[in-house]
């Protein structure tokens, strides 16, 4: 299994979807794409979309959209443990979710101390 980390609009989605495209089926084996879920995030399969609302007022929602998504990474990840195959590429880990996403968002001040304690309690 590979992870293809990167942060926003560099191009990662553009990559996997060449690799869809331009990589053969050999031997019934075939390089799989596991994307980060960001329609669910973005439409209202929660109801309402917590990326819109994130956009709109970080720092209301930046908690709540980190677990989210940190659930989410952790989630496939540990699915995808479940498959032998190793022809598999997943879009971001819960490292960059940790480490790029809401360490900023702590930083930028979107988190409070409280919320930046109990997600990092999440992530060890």
């Amino acid at each position: 299994m590979y992870i293809l980390e990167g942060n926003i609009g560099v191009g990662k989605s553009t990559f996997l979807e060449l690799v869809k495209q331009q990589t053969p089926e050999v031997n019934n084996l075939q390089i799989q794409i596991l994307t980060e879920p960001v329609d669910d995030w973005s439409k209202q399969s929660y109801g309402q979309s917590l990326l819109a609302n994130f956009y709109q007022d970080a720092s209301r929602w930046a908690y709540t959209m980190e677990t989210l998504t940190m659930f989410c990474r952790v989630r496939d990840y540990v699915n995808e443990q479940e498959n032998n195959d190793p022809n598999r590429i997943i879009e971001r880990s819960v490292y960059s979710g940790h480490y790029c996403f809401a360490q900023n968002d702590y930083q930028s001040g979107y988190l409070t101390e409280l919320e930046w304690k109990i997600y990092s309690q999440w992530v060890d």
